[in-house]
C-alpha cells in the first residue's frame, strides 16, 4: 500500500511571508518517477549509439573506398554508389584474412563480389599492402590516392564504425589536400535506437568506444 507523505518547511526569515514548500511522495511519485528514469536511460543509450554513426553529405568523388572486413553490405553499397555516379573507381583494402566459409582472401573475394554487382574490373584498385587496423587502411588508401592524383574520396563502412573511421582518416589525411567523406552502409543491422537490445549491439558499441579512446591516446 502506498501512502502520501507530506513534508512542509517554513522560512523563518523576517519578511519572507512564511513561504511553504511541500513534497508529496508515494504511488503518484513512483508512477511519474520510474517512467522518467527509464526515459532518461533510453535517451542516454540512444545517444551513445548515435554518437558512433555519422554520414557526411555525399558528393561525386574520384574513388569509393571499401574498408575490409564487415559483411557484404559494404561492397554492395559501394557498388550502388558507383552506379549512381558517386565514384569513378573502387579502392579495396587487404587484411590478408579469409571470409567465413570462403577460402579467398579479402580483396579477391571483394573484387569478385563487386564485379558481380556490375562494377568493371578495370576500375577496381586493390593495393597489395596487408593491413591490420583502420589506421593502416587509411595510410594505404592515402598512398593509393596520392599515387593516382585523386582529390576526393568516399569511405564506406558499417554504421557503428563511421565516427572512428572519420576521426582516423582525418588524422592520417591531414595536409594531403584530399577531401574524405565517410558514409554508412544501408540496410545494416546496427541501429542507434535499438543496439542495446542485443548482445552484439553491446559488444560492438563498447568495443568502438574503447578503440576510439585508444586511438586518441595514440594506440594504433
Amino acid at each position: 500500500m502506498c501512502h502520501n507523505i507530506r513534508m512542509e518547511t517554513k522560512s523563518t526569515r523576517k519578511g519572507s511571508g512564511g513561504l511553504s514548500f511541500k513534497l508529496f511522495t508515494g504511488c503518484g511519485g513512483l508512477a511519474v518517477g520510474i517512467p522518467l528514469i527509464l526515459l532518461a536511460i533510453y535517451i542516454g543509450l540512444w545517444g551513445m549509439g548515435g554518437l558512433l554513426v555519422i554520414a557526411d553529405r555525399l558528393q561525386p568523388s574520384d574513388a569509393i573506398v571499401v574498408l575490409s572486413g564487415g559483411s557484404n553490405e559494404r561492397i554492395k553499397y559501394a557498388a550502388t554508389l558507383y552506379h549512381d555516379g558517386f565514384g569513378e573507381y573502387l579502392i579495396l583494402t587487404e587484411t590478408g584474412i579469409n571470409y567465413p566459409g570462403n577460402p579467398k582472401v579479402a580483396t579477391q573475394y571483394s573484387r569478385e563480389l563487386a564485379m558481380d554487382q556490375g562494377v568493371p574490373e578495370e576500375v577496381i584498385l586493390a593495393p597489395e599492402t596487408v593491413v591490420d587496423s583502420t589506421a593502416d587502411e587509411a595510410q594505404t588508401v592515402r598512398n593509393t590516392a596520392e599515387a593516382s592524383d585523386f582529390s576526393r574520396l568516399i569511405v564506406v563502412t558499417n554504421p557503428y564504425h563511421t565516427f572512428r573511421t572519420r576521426l582516423i582518416f582525418q588524422t592520417i589525411f591531414r595536409g594531403s589536400g584530399i577531401k574524405v567523406m565517410v558514409h554508412p552502409t544501408s540496410g545494416h543491422w546496427y541501429d542507434s535506437s535499438t543496439w542495446f537490445l542485443s548482445r552484439d549491439g553491446w559488444n560492438t558499441t563498447l568495443s568502438e568506444y574503447v578503440k576510439t579512446v585508444g586511438f586518441l591516446l595514440g594506440i594504433r
